[in-house]
């Protein structure tokens, strides 16, 4: 918290209850939304500040740390999953559970990238995902496999289905109405 700035805990705002209203938040006086104190945003990289480069999105951040392979490699993992438009400062509360579990996913590529013999299981992975975004998902999959790791997937979207290399579908309906093998095979 050294840096940050005191009177919003480097939140940026401060949260207030009012009246009819209930909780509302009111952005700090004090930095001026800026959640850090002056000399912490004196210092820059590239001409950017550390607020100014949480600001941007992953999609910026590719350009932007295109000379840190490390930095990079992360970044593009996000923006491969489809999360580009997300910035790096993003606080998690303002995610979806879809967005979440892409992150982690990055998270998990990361950090086992030369890893083998994995298993990944995903519980509705495209739940609420635009097709480009299901495409991207399928492609990010496919390289886990390739890299010799297993993928398992709960799932209802048929072109995840038809590019699954085995299928087991339970019913015959949801609940306490399946439990039963109803297909497995290629």
């Amino acid at each position: 918290s050294k840096g940050a700035c005191s009177a919003c805990k480097g939140k940026g705002y401060i949260e207030n209850y009012v009246q009819y209203f209930g909780e509302t938040k009111i952005i700090c006086s004090e930095c001026n939304g800026q959640q850090y104190i002056d000399d912490v945003l004196q210092v820059k990289y590239c001409g950017k500040n550390i607020k100014q480069v949480l600001d941007m999105t992953f999609t910026e951040a590719l350009v932007f740390f295109q000379n840190h392979a490390a930095i990079q490699d992360k970044v593009k993992l996000v923006c491969d999953l489809g999360l580009g438009y997300m910035q790096l400062g993003q606080s998690l509360s303002t995610i979806s559970g879809g967005e979440a579990q892409r992150l982690k996913l990055a998270r998990e590529m990361s950090r086992y990238k030369h890893r083998k013999n994995l298993i990944y299981i995903f519980d509705e992975p495209t739940i609420g995902l635009h097709s480009k975004d299901i495409i991207r998902i399928l492609q990010v999959m496919r390289h886990i496999v390739s890299n010799q790791n297993t993928v398992v997937l709960i799932e209802h979207n048929p072109d995840m289905i038809l590019s699954s290399d085995y299928i087991i579908d339970m019913g015959p309906g949801a609940g306490k109405h399946g439990g039963e093998i109803m297909f497995c095979g290629t």
